[in-house]
């Protein structure tokens, strides 16, 4: 299909875990590039935090800003 459209190669994306990997070295890809991963996990606030932060917005003289 790449030489139909003159190109080298076609970039098939990160292999981001051994199962996308085997799956594109068995067609013939080659990772040339390295990548890294993070994963973000937000922490559910507490009650009493909550609370706070909605005392706060309620309860607050300044008035809301537009975003």
């Amino acid at each position: 299909m790449s030489s139909e459209y003159g190109k080298d190669y076609i970039h098939l994306g990160l292999g981001v875990n051994s199962g996308i990997r085997r799956f594109k070295e068995k067609w013939g890809a080659k990772p040339t590039l390295s990548y890294k991963m993070c994963e973000l996990v937000p922490k559910k606030p507490l009650i009493l935090e909550a609370l706070g932060a909605l005392r706060k917005l309620c309860f607050s003289d300044e008035p809301m800003k537009k975003n």
